[in-house]
């Protein structure tokens, strides 16, 4: 009976052993199971993100940025699950839109699909991206979809900081005479070009202006923080000859209903996208020839910094006005203006008044 109990007591301390050994391995392989799937955790990243009310726009261009990668990943890792995706996939795709990414394949404006190709995105493109897939996998590691933080070591790519396109004031002209002011649609779009050279916002925070924004006696807009990109409320002002534009174009929308708050509308009533704003201005650079300078909303922000720098307005003036978190985007506009500066001092400087 001893040698029989025994050996049944053996038995069993093997049997425990095996289940020991082989627990770390069914935890991995049951945590893998129980996983998000891709699309579902990115799903709820964006969900987790609105909670936190980051900025409407930034949804957006999560989820634009999501379609780039899953697309990339149904050719190049095909079926690949959250828990299977790794540091060298990510910086595969990065590789990727580097060099072999052809510009504009996909973009939602149709004009600029058009363009004749060019291979690789620019290392701006790329590294708005790349913040993107660090916020996801970085909330994928702290809320445990994934063992490990795969985007720990993925970093920016070195950006040109003097590269900044801004329109030149003979090119203003061309562009600001293209539009027909006799229809709705031309002169909608000449007081929109007008507004983001007077006050230097963002395309998206321009169209969710509405009436009650615009304080005509002050010549004052207010930017709502649920519209602006920071989340932070804003006051910018603007010049008299914008609140006559603004005035006119409002009357104009009248015929649209009396419910109606927004600045800007379709000539059916309905409210822009950015990327329709985006795809007429690139249009009227067409029509106007211009070349050396991308013709979009963003670089009208541009040539109202570089022209406010130029003609010596204060820095800290401006960082307010553009809504910048910190100076670093400001420090681009000065460098870029150094020129410009150092032929001011050339003629204001009082040394220059002993030699009269």
């Amino acid at each position: 009976m001893g040698s029989i109990q025994g050996g049944l007591n053996y038995m069993k301390r093997k049997q425990k052993r095996e289940r020991t050994n082989y627990a770390p391995e069914q935890a991995a392989m049951d945590a893998i199971e129980r996983s998000l799937s891709l699309e579902d955790a990115m799903g709820e990243f964006l969900l987790s993100k609105q909670a936190e009310r980051v900025a409407e726009r930034t949804i957006r261009d999560y989820k634009t940025h999501f379609r780039y990668f899953r697309s990339w990943l149904d050719v190049s890792y095909s079926g690949v699950r959250l828990a299977d995706m790794s540091s060298k996939m990510v910086k595969e795709y990065i590789s990727y839109m580097s060099s072999e990414k052809m510009q504009y394949d996909d973009h939602p404006t149709r004009s600029l699909r058009s363009k004749p190709g060019v291979v690789g995105l620019s290392p701006m493109t790329v590294n708005v991206r790349i913040r993107t897939l660090r916020a996801f996998f970085n909330w994928c590691y702290r809320d445990g979809h994934i063992q490990s933080n795969i985007v720990q070591d993925v970093k920016l790519q070195k950006v040109d900081n003097d590269k900044i396109m801004a329109f030149t004031t003979e090119q203003i002209k061309k562009l600001l005479a293209i539009p027909d002011r006799s229809s709705f649609s031309g002169f909608r779009d000449y007081v929109l070009m007008m507004m983001l050279l007077d006050t230097g916002l963002r395309i998206g925070e321009l169209l969710g202006l509405s009436k009650d924004d615009i304080d005509f006696e002050e010549l004052v807009l207010t930017v709502p923080w649920d519209k602006a990109k920071t989340r932070k409320m804003r006051s910018i002002p603007f010049s008299k000859k914008i609140g006559k534009l603004l005035a006119e174009l409002m009357q104009e929308n009248q015929d649209f209903g009396a419910n109606v708050k927004k600045l800007f509308y379709s000539a059916y009533g309905n409210e822009l996208s950015v990327n329709s704003i985006d795809e007429r201005l690139h249009e009227y650079g067409k029509q106007a020839k211009l070349e050396g300078v991308r013709v979009s909303a963003h670089t009208f922000r541009h040539t109202f910094a570089v022209h406010w720098i130029k003609s010596g307005g204060d820095p800290f003036s401006l960082q307010k006005i553009l809504g910048h978190t910190d100076m670093s985007m400001v420090r681009r506009y000065v460098r870029l203006t150094e020129g410009d500066v150092k032929v001011k001092h050339r003629q204001y400087s009082p040394i220059n008044l002993l030699n009269k």
